[in-house]
């Protein structure tokens, strides 16, 4: 059986799938026989994956280990993509913006985000700027169903853009992107005396990312004057929380201030004189936890909070300056360690001697081997993941990995569980566990040994309709009953899986091979440019064991294309349109924007029955759900696609 929790993460799942307008049971493995199923036709919809990630890589589960390409076809090398997501950046009169910055990033473009989620760092996320003509193109990108585009200007708003789907081969056309002017706030930083107060420190940040742990990345900063007048221009609308700081006072946060278009408001900011909290982290034995981090946040019923952040010294000590009078709830955190329960937490600012006591994490120590040998396995990445019985899958605690540069492994940080597996992965070798164990708070456990198989692969030869081979078709591995949803995604590196991840090209005969694959049932995910996407299933990988599934034959689908306009009866620029199954047994489901004359188009779609909806842009990033739910309701059509055959559909929207 799938873990409990999970299932209650896919209860939560639906819920926000019905809120949002997006639309196994497990047993024992059965007889060891190879076993191959159908083939089934699905849709074109991509895994969630990384921007930065555009070479192949290999591992268990939905989470994928950088580094290898057991699995490439021929030995070809890293995955290389074919295609090109490109765009254009206007303003309101429809003129080209040149040297607008475009920075491409699956930050915020899940459809469900958790706050576990891993976050992707920014500064490392492709950038593209605007030519003359307000171009921008990003090549070569890992496939995805949706990104996230920041567009920004220094004359302009900034704006965040859900992309259209981008496939591995062609070029994707994202609707003319249009900037406009943005609202504007101002107003004086003053102490309690009314004097004004200079180089006060202001900034902007989006609700959105509050509580992620990291810098907002759409912040706005500026500083007062010396007439202690601060100025923020071209505010993009929504919701925003204002953080001032000074140099002796007390930082304070106001949240809840709201902009709709080019308005102007005005916030006059009161600081008062800063106080102070400090005292030690501590270990056992009153030993200093250094580099621990030690976090103030402020007890008030008014609109404005404080907050402040310090990392602990080397003997653990800790001085939180700049803080508004007040009482205020402590916590510490440090990797490896763990705050123990019940310690003082509520403390009045302007206090000392303020100790904050942890534990240490246990650490699970082995080694890693040859399974056949019992010779020493060097270079290898370990982590671990939970276990929970010998009939159901395993799942990773992190998508974080412990390098091991000789055979032996030491993991930090391990929180008591009732069950844990060690798993290593080392090029050559399919990804393997070690037997389970129980992990007790801060003791350290030893003697862990993962042994290491080369695992089976799979090998087969994809083909068109007529027979010919298809070259560079896309084949990736996957457990057998892995489906390709919305909730899948959603759950990223936490879905529960004993099944490797593996990625493979067709070379020119239409032959693929994915290799080093842990001894599972599996599926295999068949996309190719111009046919629709094919799953095959109950694909039985023994170790040591070579399976070939044979012949696939791929389809081509049928299109379906048209025009959404608005309730004028005007080509409607980036709306989002969605064609969904009829028969909800039937996976296939499809979505993209509308272009800059409204124009739409689906290629590669599986025959059969479907609805054909449309909803409105969303402006500046807030959706109206009721007015969403009602573009769907009134543009819905139902449409069937045949193999082969054109359908042209038009959509209009209502008020």
């Amino acid at each position: 059986m799938r873990p409990i929790h999970v299932l209650l993460l896919a209860l939560v799942a639906l819920g926000v799938l019905y809120f949002t307008l997006f639309s196994s049971n497990k047993g024992s493995s059965g007889p060891i026989t190879p076993v191959v199923g159908p083939v089934e036709e699905v849709a074109p919809v991509q895994p969630k994956t990384s921007t930065s990630e555009l070479a192949n890589v290999t591992g268990t589960g939905a989470n994928r280990v950088a580094g290898g390409i057991e699995g490439a076809s021929e030995d070809e090398g890293p995955i290389q993509y074919d295609n090109k997501l490109v765009g254009t950046v206007k303003n309101a009169s429809g003129q080209a913006l040149e040297g607008a910055e475009v920075l491409l990033t699956t930050l915020g473009a899940s459809e469900i985000f958790f706050v576990n989620d891993p976050l992707p760092d920014l500064s490392r996320e492709p950038r593209s700027r605007t030519d003359a003509e307000g171009r921008f193109s990003f090549p070569g990108i890992v496939p995805r169903e949706r990104y996230t585009l920041v567009v920004s200007h220094p004359k302009y708003a900034r704006k965040e853009v859900p992309t259209v789907p981008v496939f591995d081969q062609g070029v994707f056309e994202e609707p003319p992107i249009v900037l406009v002017l943005g609202a504007r706030l101002s107003g004086y930083v003053k102490d309690e005396g009314g004097n004004f107060i200079d180089d006060a420190v202001l900034w902007l940040d989006g609700v959105q990312y509050q509580g992620l742990g990291i810098d907002a990345p759409d912040r706005m900063q500026q500083k007062s004057n010396k007439e202690g007048w601060y100025e923020f221009l071209n505010v993009p609308r929504g919701q925003r929380t204002l953080t001032v700081s000074a140099a002796g006072y007390g930082q304070i946060t106001i949240p809840g201030l709201s902009f709709d278009k080019e308005e102007s408001l005005q916030r006059d900011i009161t600081l008062k004189i800063g106080e102070q909290i400090c005292g030690r982290v501590t270990g056992p034995g009153g030993v200093g936890v250094p580099g621990a981090t030690v976090i103030a946040v402020g007890v008030s019923a008014t609109q404005q909070s404080a907050r402040g952040q310090v990392a602990a010294k080397e003997n653990g000590e800790f001085c939180l300056e700049g803080l508004m009078p007040g009482s205020y709830n402590i916590v510490a955190s440090a990797k490896g360690w763990r705050a123990v329960p019940g310690g003082r937490n509520r403390v009045e600012s302007n206090s000392t001697g303020v100790i904050l006591e942890m534990f240490k994490e246990a650490a699970v120590k082995g080694r890693v081997v040859d399974a056949q040998t019992g010779e020493n396995v060097s270079g290898a990445n370990v982590r671990l993941r939970f276990w929970y019985g010998p009939e159901s899958p395993t799942q990773p605690l992190s998508e974080e990995w412990t390098a091991s540069p000789g055979p032996e492994f030491t993991i930090e940080a391990a929180p008591p569980a009732d069950g844990y597996v060690v798993e290593a992965v080392a090029p050559g070798y399919a990804p393997s566990h070690s037997s389970n164990f129980m992990v007790q708070a801060g003791k350290d456990v030893e003697g862990i040994v993962v042994r290491l198989r080369r695992g089976g692969s799979i090998t087969g030869r994809i083909v068109d309709p007529d027979g010919k081979p298809v070259a560079r078709a896309r084949v990736v591995s996957h457990e057998s009953d892995w489906t390709d949803d919305v909730f899948t995604q959603a759950l990223g590196f936490t879905y529960p899986t004993n099944a490797t991840t593996a990625e493979a090209r067709t070379n020119d005969q239409g032959v693929f091979t994915l290799r080093s694959l842990t001894a599972e049932n599996y599926m295999i995910d068949i996309q190719a440019a111009g046919y629709t996407r094919a799953m095959k299933r109950e694909l039985r990988v023994l170790d040591g064991v070579p399976l070939d599934v044979g012949e696939i034959r791929l389809a081509r689908g049928g299109q379906v294309r048209g025009t959404v306009f608005d309730a004028a009866g005007k080509p409607l620029t980036a709306a989002s349109v969605s064609l969904r199954p009829v028969d909800h047994d039937m996976p296939s489901s499809y979505s993209t924007k509308s272009a800059g004359d409204g124009r739409f188009s689906f290629g590669s779609v599986v025959p059969g029955r479907y609805t054909l909806s449309a909803v409105r842009p969303v402006a500046g990033g807030e959706a109206n759900p009721f007015a969403l739910l009602g573009d769907e309701s009134s543009s819905a059509i139902e449409l069937v696609v045949s193999e082969g055959g054109t359908v042209t559909q038009d959509l209009n929207l209502s008020e």
